[in-house]
């Protein structure tokens, strides 16, 4: 009869996980805010390519130039010109923004120029300056401040008055 013995056996070190900040990020994603569980690799990829994502408990100052799509989640204090704009719920942009397509749940205040579509949804709060093409409100969004169709403007300056027509 042959007897076996066991011998201990080292268990394996677990390897450490690499801070979400050192992973190397998709073509065209600049950051991520590292209070959330980074996405996986096929939501980043389908990010488009030029998008900025500012992240709950982040703050980012300043101007932002060759933007594509800014996501913000955190607080954005800028001037920006960009393809699209979402402010996600709990998140806040304040300055000036010109966009062809805005999504506001969070708050934005300034100025606000939509030259396509604007939705702004149940969460979201618009105030200061508003322009846009078209406009989705859910019930519960709000604009607050001087609102208007983008080009109103120039169509009232160019609109004869009563008093020019001799009505």
């Amino acid at each position: 009869m042959k007897t076996v013995t066991q011998t201990p056996r080292q268990p394996i070190p677990s390897r450490p996980r690499e801070p979400i900040g050192n992973r190397p990020l998709p073509k065209g994603i600049v950051a991520v805010g590292q209070s959330q569980p980074l996405p996986g690799p096929a939501a980043l990829d389908s990010a488009p390519e030029g998008t900025l994502i500012v992240g709950r408990d982040i703050h980012v100052k300043g101007q932002i130039d060759d933007c594509r799509a800014l996501i913000v989640e955190g607080r954005v204090e800028a001037t920006l010109k960009t393809d699209r704009l979402e402010v996600r719920k709990g998140g806040t942009f304040l300055g000036a923004a010109e966009t062809g397509h805005a999504m506001i749940a969070g708050t934005f205040e300034g100025t606000l120029n939509v030259t396509g579509q604007l939705d702004v949804a149940a969460s979201g709060l618009v105030r200061g300056e508003t322009s846009y093409d078209r406009i989705a409100i859910e019930a519960g969004g709000a604009i607050v401040g001087t609102v208007g169709r983008a080009g109103d403007a120039e169509d009232q300056n160019q609109r004869p008055s009563l008093a020019d027509t001799g009505s």
